[in-house]
């Protein structure tokens, strides 16, 4: 740089010292000279790649370099070295091979005499003097070429890095591994029902062994330090160290996992690469950028639907991956290289006016013999190489060539361990995929996709025909027979997308640069237009790019709906059947399993290690036609009478069948009966009405039944006698297939009353949906975990078939099987919206079959018409009510936005149930703020008169209450607690809480705010709000720690912390273990005063009520702690707090409750007291809240008494609201008492 910068200022000077360069990539010092131009300005290959500095800086440069150099400027060039001819660089990565020659100048100065010249005359300080000329905006086109060609090839790399989906990928790694087992390409079908045994043509054994390796590279690299959850998809998660076994090998696995993916990016990049290369010398890279883009970039795609029948055009979107179509780790991805690199070889062979020999077409052979081991389009190779021989003009692939060739080609394809074998099957495999056109493109391809898939290929068609009719003067018969015959495979075959883009954009980037230059020239053009085209069009090309980048990584207009690949690393363990296949491994399972899809196979592959053998899967060329006929058929036969199918069971040992019950992306516009379609509910159906089949296992994603007869099931317990009989009653299935499905049948009442289960923590509260969201949609693209399908289905065993349930709402154990599966989708993904909805679907039915249970209704068939009549009782049941509240609100904040009106309404019916709850509690101005929002969502024809009228008296109330408030705040001495009392005697519960929001920051009142603080959020379902105060109340001395643990409990409660609710409420310093603490600590006090001679303390003592109200306290805290433990899935822990409830305190108000459930727990329940023992039911609905209920469950400050609601749109609250006052009565003060959730206690 210091030379050049030297050479540089020496000429601008006048000293003539010849602007000089050195051969690009050559060795030693030797100058190249170069040319003057008619104008005597130097011209410069390239941009200026001069610093923009001073003269004077130039100067100081110049200095140094001479004072190191013993001989004195000028250089003299070589001259007697031969000067090579001008050549215009062929494309943006291939350097000037020569430059212009150049006549030296004779007037040379002296370093010394540019020394002592002045600055302003022989140092000119502007440097960009040169006129605009068509060689420099050549230059420059090449260097804004580079950029375009930059970022097409970053975004086709970010394009082709997906989450794997697919389940393809699985089934070849397991080939894989078995190929690193045994130490050679698997040639014999194993783990399969129709072929095991039998020899097996497997072409892609290359890809299969290359993948498990990288996989499992990727294992043993996987990072174990720092935020790592999520970091393949861009997300942020907890550290490495803070996770669990289980996760953290989940982790390796998707680290794995991402490896492939980046893999299959890295090879879609040099695919690209080597497509941009396939071009003429000269301008066109620009071109061969944008065709590039389109064939594996993104293209314009139609989004449709079949109606009765027909296909009806729904919109546009952006079809990632281009006219290729969807980048995925599969053999067909990595074959795309050795394809294009014999297009590039035969493209470049028949190039016209080109002489030069080709010596790379006999690297044909090794590129088809490379291709021939990876996927079975190698045959389309061959088809190729021989549409190109009529093409050879000029020798070098005519018949003198081509025919020894040609044959060599065709003995490279024998060089796989199936040899001539594999040519029959690869051909078979172009026959037997799904058309384009034709009856069986409708039946095999998606609604959604056939369209734009047609439309696709007649305008990739037709474009690519009429860039043949423009280039018509340099017609190239090679060129379209290839595009021809590629045109032809992809109407015959939809998976010959990937070389059709191949050809496409080599023949359209070929034939578009050559009539640009047949038609406009080599050289650049310098006027304005020209000049706005090739800048300007440059320009908008980067941000077209740039835009396509942001919107693959933000998601944008996508859905789970939309079946669009999600941009980044790793994969998405809810898009397939591992958790079934695991739990197959784990069971011991030795029978059969009729899987019955792919997708099903792929996993027990992978995860059952080849123990269990497949009815199908994804394995290339091992299920024929044929076969796929025959298990379409054994699907009706299960569909229609399962028994059907009695004698293939026997004869191929099947114990268990799978069925595919999961279905992503649950919207409002699909309405699916327990997320299942059409064909899938009426085959759930048939097998639940069956007295041969057991359910034994539900995920979500697959429902498997057993082959064991439901007669015995009624038995709890079963020896191995009873195990045998039950087996062989099933058709001699192995005894540890017939005791695993009993053992883990879906008996709702066994399952939530009597079997354990582990519910694990919800990590954290949700993020709420904001108008980010709109545009980065990537949270919304999984459409929800497969659990929240099972608690959806637990929630709809009604209509779905189960003819032991009739009631119009679930049962109890229902309700609890549905939050424990809602529970653990939260686990996994906590931002899940349909998890938090049947969440609080969950909690409606339960909170009102106990409702029922305290008004003397049990929840029987006889009394269906009844529960929905039921008061639901929010004042003796308030964890259960917050805990409604708050799946509510985080379904509300976890909602995608919608982008129809059928998921506005289903939006405004969420906000609508919590405004009907609010109103329940008596939260006037939630109530008003959630119902104006759900009427602003209906649209307007929707909108009935009778819900007008009752959100205008809504209005009406909560205007009267503001302005008793405005009132309130001019009293005098007022503090913000005596408003927050008095807001929530009126109802604003809003007010309330942004006035304890005040004093809390202002450390006001530290005894009372942050109590009140805490419980008004646990109120109004927003626990997330009291993270903050939560620390503060353990760490406050002059607080009663066992009320504090207790409320700790419920923010865990309400959060999904089951482990931590029980440590708060039952652990060593939890609210129970303290508070039988002070009752020890009190009657020791007592019986050492009556020692020491004070017998009246001990009267006293009895008279006093403390010893009474810290029983109904212990006995509230039991109760609700027994909720807990039957809710995440301990019924023997449960049984004993609600046993130790009912003993310290037995006429409790919830005592049905209690009652009902010890009765399902199969536990003896502890006598009633006497008093209560002729007490009706309506009696006991009349009942008001008694204060050992309202010492766990109401809030510290006072709260109006709801008026009866049901579950039904109600009238809002219409008594009369106190009218301004000029001095509002005081409620409380700083100095008072601390509010507590016991107002009893001391």
């Amino acid at each position: 740089m210091a030379v050049q910068l030297v050479r540089e200022a020496n000429q601008e000077s006048g000293g003539g010292v010849p602007n000089v360069t050195r051969r690009r990539g050559s060795s030693g010092s030797r100058p190249l000279p170069r040319t003057k131009r008619a104008d005597s300005q130097p011209r410069r290959v390239g941009p200026d790649w001069r610093f923009p500095c001073t003269s004077a800086f130039q100067v100081r440069i110049e200095d140094r370099v001479s004072a190191r150099r013993s001989v004195p400027f000028p250089w003299k060039p070589n001259a007697s070295r031969p000067v090579p001819s001008a050549r215009v660089p062929s494309g943006p990565w291939e350097s000037p091979r020569t430059m212009s020659a150049v006549t030296p100048p004779t007037d040379v100065k002296p370093t010394s005499d540019l020394q002592n010249s002045p600055l302003e005359d022989n140092h000119p300080t502007d440097v960009s003097s040169e006129p605009w000329t068509p060689e420099r905006a050549a230059d420059w086109n090449r260097y804004y070429d580079l950029y375009v060609v930059g970022f097409t090839l970053l975004a086709i790399l970010i394009l082709s890095c997906n989450v794997i989906s697919d389940s393809p990928i699985w089934a070849h790694l397991a080939v894989g591994r078995q190929i690193a087992e045994a130490g050679q390409p698997a040639q014999t079908a194993t783990a399969s029902v129709l072929h095991g045994g039998e020899r097996w043509i497997n072409i892609p054994w290359l890809f299969q062994a290359a993948a498990y390796q990288l996989y499992q590279l990727g294992e043993r690299l996987a990072p174990t330090g720092g935020s790592i959850s999520g970091l393949l998809t861009f997300g942020l998660g907890p550290r490495y160290d803070e996770l669990t076994p289980g996760q953290q090998i989940e982790w390796a696995r998707q680290f794995a996992a991402g490896t492939l993916g980046f893999s299959t990016g890295l090879i879609a990049l040099l695919t690209a690469w080597v497509l941009l290369r396939i071009r003429r010398p000269g301008p066109g890279a620009w071109w061969a950028a944008l065709t590039t883009l389109i064939a594996f970039g993104a293209v314009p795609f139609a989004v449709s639907r079949t109606i009765e029948g027909r296909t009806v055009l729904e919109g546009w979107t952006i079809l990632q991956g281009g006219i290729a179509g969807q980048p995925r780790v599969e053999p067909a991805a990595w074959a795309l290289l050795p394809a294009v690199l014999t297009l590039s070889i035969l493209l470049k062979a028949t190039l016209a006016g080109d002489d030069r020999p080709r010596r790379t077409i006999w690297l044909l052979p090794l590129l088809l013999a490379w291709w021939a081991n990876l996927h079975e389009s190698f045959v389309i190779g061959t088809i190729w190489v021989a549409a190109c021989l009529p093409a050879g003009r000029n020798g070098r692939l005519g018949p003198l060539y081509g025919l020894p060739l040609l044959a060599l080609c065709l003995a490279a394809t024998l060089l796989n361990p199936s040899t001539i074998s594999a040519w029959p099957v690869a051909l078979t495999s172009l026959l037997d995929d799904v058309p384009i056109f034709g009856g069986r493109s409708n039946a095999d391809l998606a609604g959604d996709a056939i369209l734009g898939v047609r439309i696709l290929w007649i305008a990739a068609v037709a474009l690519g025909l009429a860039s043949f009719g423009l280039n018509r003067e340099r017609f190239s018969l090679a060129r379209l027979n290839l595009f021809l015959i590629a045109s032809a495979l992809f109407a015959f075959s939809v998976a010959q997308a990937g070389l059709f883009a191949l050809v496409w954009a080599a023949t359209m980037t070929l034939n578009g640069q050559e009539w640009w230059h047949r038609t406009f020239g080599e050289q650049a053009r310098i006027d304005t237009f020209w000049t706005l085209w090739s800048t300007g069009g440059r320009a908008l090309t980067l941000v077209g790019i740039i835009a396509l980048m942001g919107w693959s990584l933000s998601g944008f207009g996508s859905t789970a709906l939309s079946g669009l690949p999600i941009v980044g690393l790793g994969y998405d363990r809810s898009r397939f059947s591992f958790d079934a296949a695991e739990f197959l491994r784990d069971s011991r399972f030795e029978g059969g399993i009729l899987n019955t899809n792919t997708s099903q196979g792929d996993a027990l592959l992978w995860i059952g290690q080849g123990r269990f053998p497949t009815l199908i899967d994804s394995r290339p060329n091992l299920a024929t036609a044929a076969d796929r006929e025959l298990i379409r058929g054994y699907r009706e036969k299960l569909r229609d009478d399962p028994n059907q199918l009695a004698d293939f069971f026997k004869e191929r040992n099947i114990s268990a069948i799978m069925i595919p019950a999961g279905y992503v992306g649950l919207q409002p516009r699909f309405k699916r009966v327990g997320g299942l379609d059409a064909q899938a509910l009426n085959t759930y159906a048939r097998l639940m009405n069956n007295p041969d089949f057991t359910p034994f296992y539900d995920d979500g994603n697959v429902v498997m039944f057993g082959r064991v007869p439901r007669r015995p099931l009624d038995v709890p317990l079963f020896d191995s006698q009873q195990i045998a009989l039950i087996a062989n009653r099933a058709g001699s299935i192995p005894q540890a297939d017939a005791r695993a499905i009993v053992t883990n049948r879906l008996d709702p009442n066994d399952l939530a009353f009597r079997r354990p289960t582990v519910v694990p923590t919800t990590p954290r509260p949700p993020a709420r949906t904001s108008w980010v969201d709109r545009f980065f949609t990537r949270r919304f693209l999984t459409g929800g975990q497969p659990r929240s399908i099972a608690a959806l289905r637990w929630l709809e065993r009604t209509m779905l078939g189960a003819k032991e349930n009739t009631l119009v709402i679930a049962t109890p154990a229902d309700c609890l099987l549905a939050i424990r599966n809602a529970r653990l989708a939260l686990a996994t993904d906590p931002d899940d919206h349909f998890a938090y909805k049947f969440l609080a679907n969950a909690y409606r039915d339960l909170l009102t079959h106990e409702s029922a249970l305290i008004a003397g209704i049990e929840p029987t068939v006889e009394n269906a018409a009844l529960l929905t009549q039921v008061r639901t009782r929010a004042d003796l049941l308030n964890l259960r009510f917050l805990q409604r509240l708050t799946a509510l609100n985080y379904a509300i904040q976890t909602a995608p936005p919608p982008r129809d009106q059928a998921g506005r309404e289903d939006l405004a019916g969420l906000h609508f149930d919590l405004a009907q709850a609010y109103r329940i509690a008596g939260f006037v101005d939630l109530a008003y703020q959630h119902d104006r929002i759900a009427y602003d969502l209906i649209p307007p024809d929707a909108r009935t008169e009778a819900f007008e009228s009752q959100l205008g008296q809504i209005e009406q109330t909560k205007e009267r209450i503001d302005q008793v408030l405005d009132q309130a705040k001019l009293a005098p001495n007022i503090t913000q607690i005596d408003l927050a009392n008095r807001a929530m005697d009126l109802g604003a519960a809003q007010f309330a809480l942004d006035q304890l929001e005040t004093a809390y920051n202002l450390n006001f009142a530290p005894r009372i705010t942050p109590l009140m603080l805490m419980d008004l959020y646990c109120q109004i379902g927003q626990p997330d709000g009291a993270s903050k105060v939560y620390q503060d109340l353990a760490s406050n001395p002059d607080l009663d720690q066992a009320e504090v643990a207790f409320r700790q409990g419920r923010y865990r409660v309400l959060l999904g912390d089951y482990d931590g609710a029980r440590e708060s409420w039952a652990g060593p310093f939890g609210s129970i273990t303290r508070t039988r603490s002070e009752r020890v600590i009190g009657k020791l006090t007592t019986v050492s005063r009556f020692i020491k001679g004070n017998p009246e303390f001990l009267l006293a003592s009895f008279v006093n009520q403390a010893e009474a109200r810290s029983t109904r306290a212990l006995a509230s805290y039991y109760f609700n702690l027994g909720l807990v433990q039957l809710e995440s899935g301990n019924p023997v822990e449960a049984g004993d707090s609600l046993t130790k409830a009912l003993d310290l305190q037995p006429d409790l108000a919830v005592r049905p409750v209690m009652e009902y459930y010890l009765n399902q727990l199969g536990r003896p329940i502890p006598p009633a007291p006497d008093r209560s023992a002729n007490r009706t039911a309506s009696d006991a609905s009349n009942d008001q809240p008694s204060s050992d209920s309202q010492s766990v469950s109401s809030p510290p400050i006072a709260v109006t008494q709801p008026p009866p609601a049901t579950d039904t749109p109600v009238e809002p609250r219409t008594q009369p609201v106190p009218q301004p006052e000029e001095n509002p009565p005081r409620q409380s003060t700083p100095s008072d008492p601390p509010a507590s959730a016991n107002p009893d206690r001391a």
